[in-house]
């Protein structure tokens, strides 16, 4: 879930006319870092999107694809705004011919909007969410799982963006495991803008966990903002190390309502 919302609102600003009145869209796809922005009071925003990926480090070989990777947002204020997310319909196909495939859990947030970028200090947004065990055997984690999010970005000039996260999580593993895990997710990302419609990025991210390899993978992709209130996405990544993902690539849409 992503990072360009800062692109995509200088993208959207630059191309808007004088006389228009609608904010930016700022969107938490594509990529992994989420940005330091909030929808506004009011707006709803619906994002979400299909993704495929594929690991082989270990056995079985697992290809997993997620849809609808959906994430609501409703904005309480200017400053304040509420989160429902989950991947959705999961499958998996395994090449030990044990495929699976059900529901994901879903978790709830909130997001503050601490403060907006001054100078060289960076906007900054913590959020705050707990993850709900509602998924299917194979894809729950069987565990209230709590999140803490640290957001942080830089407008540099007219054309870049420098965005990135710090995510701590306490996670259950699963109807087979009992243990619970510390998981802490860095995440940095450099964006452009190409033109007044297309943006760019390319990001580094990892996974650093309790009694498990840490992993570590890059990606990037394109959006494109069809209008003030839709943009469409597309990414792939791939994995720095053999305990990381091999792969992935996904394509999404982020659409506004209220503004």
């Amino acid at each position: 879930m992503s990072f360009v919302a800062s692109l995509i609102t200088l993208c959207a600003a630059w191309s808007a006319p004088a006389t228009a009145t609608a904010e930016p869209l700022a969107a938490d796809r594509p990529g992994q870092a989420n940005p330091p922005t909030v929808v506004g009071t009011d707006v709803l925003q619906v994002e979400g999107g299909i993704n495929f990926e594929r690991q082989t480090d270990g056995a079985p070989n697992t290809d997993t694809l997620t849809l609808p990777d959906l994430e609501l947002r409703y904005g309480l204020t200017d400053r304040i705004e509420l989160q429902l997310a989950g991947d959705g319909f999961v499958q998996e196909w395994r090449d030990d011919a044990g495929d699976k495939n059900g529901l994901s859990d879903m978790q709830v947030a909130a997001r503050l909007l601490v403060a907006g970028q001054q100078d060289w200090r960076p906007a900054v947004a913590l959020n705050l969410g707990v993850s709900l065990p509602i998924g299917s055997d194979f894809a729950t984690s069987d565990g209230y799982d709590p999140q803490v999010e640290f957001l942080y970005a830089w407008d540099i000039g007219q054309r870049w963006n420098l965005n990135g996260n710090f995510d701590w999580a306490s996670e259950s593993q699963g109807k087979d495991d009992s243990s619970r895990h510390t998981v802490f997710r860095p995440q940095l990302a450099l964006g452009r803008v190409f033109n007044r419609r297309i943006g760019g990025f390319v990001e580094y991210y990892g996974v650093i966990e309790d009694d498990a390899p840490d992993q570590h993978s890059m990606d990037g992709g394109l959006t494109y903002l069809a209008s003030d209130n839709l943009q469409f996405d597309l990414s792939a990544g791939r994995g720095l190390n053999d305990a990381a993902p091999d792969y992935f690539i996904s394509a999404g849409i982020a659409w506004r309502v209220g503004e």
